[in-house]
């Protein structure tokens, strides 16, 4: 997956995560742009912690919870501990995402978002590739 992480200067310059080109992705790469794009604190230590086995990495706008080297992307997840008593498993929609990969996308959209008002300049880009995660 090939993203682009830049700065809409017809929104104050916001940090937005998109996708490189305009091909079919995935509903995966899809939650994942998602969850990147309304990432505003570094869930990438809590990623990268791999003594934390099982946790919450969610934002405002996408559930993320942490299962060992998984990471399940979706909308009203809960950790088996904290289900309630009328849950329905039918009624979760997720996406499983390699930690490894996620924790990259996440450390290198935090150090993105974290640039300095001088440094945001309307033309400016990084072209993110998620595949580097494994190099």
């Amino acid at each position: 997956m090939r993203l682009v992480f830049k700065f809409d200067s017809s929104d104050w310059y916001k940090s937005t995560c998109v996708f490189l080109n305009d091909e079919n992705h995935s509903w995966r790469d899809e939650y994942v742009r998602i969850y990147l794009d309304t990432l505003e604190f570094d869930s990438s230590i809590k990623l990268a912690d791999l003594s934390i086995n099982k946790d919450y990495v969610s934002t405002d706008v996408m559930d993320a919870v942490i299962d060992k080297d998984k990471v399940y992307l979706g909308f009203s997840l809960y950790l088996p501990e904290d289900r309630p008593a009328d849950y329905d498993p039918s009624e979760e929609k997720y996406y499983i995402v390699d930690r490894e990969e996620l924790t990259y996308l996440a450390r290198r959209w935090y150090r993105f978002i974290q640039r300095p008002v001088e440094l945001k300049q309307p033309d400016y880009q990084e072209i993110i590739d998620s595949e580097d995660a494994y190099k």
